[in-house]
């Protein structure tokens, strides 16, 4: 029956998914080379709106719940109408698709179908006559407006292939020669997206990438707070550089994360680990700094010099904070919170003594998972950049959407543009700090001093944690025999 289903719609020219298998790990949809022009118009079939309640009776285009590939497209190269409402729902659906069509497709399938719909149908009275499709001007124009949107916002993640990037040049020289174009009828935006395309592709073109950003950055550097030149051990560094290294070596990560990666539980799957390779990095360096943190504490049998160690993770703690570190703060958080750390309250009793102490329970109410991260989703909201974000609260916004929506609508196998939708919501709020820059000094010497620091297994820390504090017999009340 499904093969039937896939025969019937190719026959009408429809778009047909071809599902996650074991030779692919995205749902790519297949175009042929006339494919964009002969889909055939609105239906249940080929795509499903979302019109808002308090907005009955008007047309919106661009508010898609559902749709397979062709008509995605289309709706990217179908313009506005002129009022604010519908000009906002279509950016919208734009900057949507953008951020997630990697999820279901492919960088140069979704330019070849741009291409497409930009040289209008094969034969000039196909599709045109309809009053639901605008002049083949207005589609050019709106081309030129999506596709300035794609370079500007994502050239770097999506065109990474000489190949794609020689054809987006070639189609921006073209623009001029291949438009005829009626120009009283131009608005000014409209005539601002294809003269600046141009201009906007070359330059994204010479321009660098992440490196690049570190170039731009301030040659003003803060001051060192290391005085010492040799080789130093993790706790005879000012905590102040402990931070500062570490928000360096967690922004670098950060920085790096593609919208892909945050899709289709990618993180958490065996088989699409490959999509989240910097997601799992930056997890990784959660773990290893919590580690760390721990390790150093239960390495000082001595009283005197574990409470040292704990002031000192605390200091760094606050400065982590300073610099809006959250992943560092959330990993020295954990790192307290562990059995090992935790049930050492001979220690804690020494060190709640010091003012300094006020900021662990301080952060612990802030990053508390209460009401699901409240306080901490609250500060984030409010912070101006530079930032590294703690991405685990989002992850886990990410696995319920995930769990409770799927790739695709039922019974034609429409694409669920409405699952995207809700993933770059969350999304744009992980990687809105991505392009901002710390304005501090790498010292690899002390990143050396972190990566040789010791480092114990669960079960080693929980055994240094009883050499510290032995557990305390309990005594039984004389007389009693039980």
């Amino acid at each position: 029956q499904e093969a039937a289903e896939t025969q019937d719609r190719r026959e009408r020219g429809q778009s047909v998914a071809v599902l996650p298998g074991a030779s692919t790990d995205k749902a790519v949809f297949e175009c042929a080379a006339d494919d964009i022009w002969r889909e055939p118009c609105d239906g249940v079939w080929n795509v499903e709106l979302s019109a808002p309640d308090e907005l009955p009776g008007m047309h919106h285009p661009h508010l898609v719940r559902a749709a397979n590939f062709n008509k995605l497209i289309e709706r990217l190269s179908i313009p506005p109408l002129k009022s604010d409402i519908h000009v906002q729902e279509y950016q919208a659906y734009m900057r949507v698709f953008f951020m997630t069509y990697r999820a279901f497709s492919e960088p140069e399938l979704v330019f070849r179908a741009l291409h497409m719909r930009f040289n209008g149908p094969p034969h000039s009275s196909e599709r045109l006559a309809s009053e639901m499709y605008p002049p083949l001007y207005q589609v050019q124009v709106a081309v030129c407006q999506c596709l300035s949107h794609w370079v500007e916002f994502h050239f770097e993640r999506d065109f990474v292939s000489n190949e794609l990037r020689a054809d987006l040049r070639s189609f921006a020289d073209a623009i001029e020669e291949a438009m005829h174009l009626p120009d009283d009828r131009l608005t000014r935006y409209d005539m601002s997206a294809i003269r600046n395309l141009k201009q906007l592709v070359e330059s994204k073109v010479r321009a660098g990438t992440y490196v690049g950003m570190f170039a731009a950055a301030s040659a003003a550097l803060p001051p060192s707070a290391l005085i010492k030149d040799a080789k130093v051990d993790l706790m005879d560094i000012p905590p102040l550089e402990i931070a500062r290294q570490l928000v360096l070596w967690n922004h670098h990560v950060y920085a790096e994360i593609q919208p892909i990666e945050l899709q289709d539980l990618a993180w958490s799957s065996k088989k699409l680990r490959h999509r989240a390779k910097n997601v799992l990095q930056l997890i990784e360096q959660f773990n290893t700094i919590s580690n760390l943190c721990a390790s150093s504490i239960v390495s000082y049998p001595d009283p005197k010099e574990r409470r040292s160690a704990m002031m000192f993770w605390i200091s760094v703690l606050s400065h982590s904070r300073d610099l809006q570190n959250f992943n560092a703060c959330m990993a020295i958080l954990s790192a307290f919170g562990t059995s090992s750390i935790f049930r050492l309250k001979g220690s804690f009793e020494q060190v709640q003594r010091s003012p300094e102490y006020e900021i662990l329970p301080r952060l612990h109410e802030e990053f508390s998972a209460d009401s699901s991260y409240k306080t901490y989703r609250s500060a984030l909201a409010s912070v101006d950049p530079p930032c590294v974000p703690f991405i685990g609260v989002y992850l886990t916004d990410l696995t319920f959407i995930a769990d409770g929506n799927k790739d695709t609508i039922a019974p034609y196998g429409l694409l669920n543009f409405r699952k995207r939708a809700l993933e770059y919501d969350v999304i744009v709020k992980v990687l809105k700090f991505q392009c901002h820059p710390y304005n501090l000094k790498l010292l690899p010497r002390v990143m050396q001093s972190i990566q040789d620091a010791p480092r114990y297994s669960e079960s080693e820390l929980y055994e240094k944690s009883l050499v510290c504090e032995p557990r305390k017999k309990k005594t039984r009340p004389l007389g009693n025999t039980r």
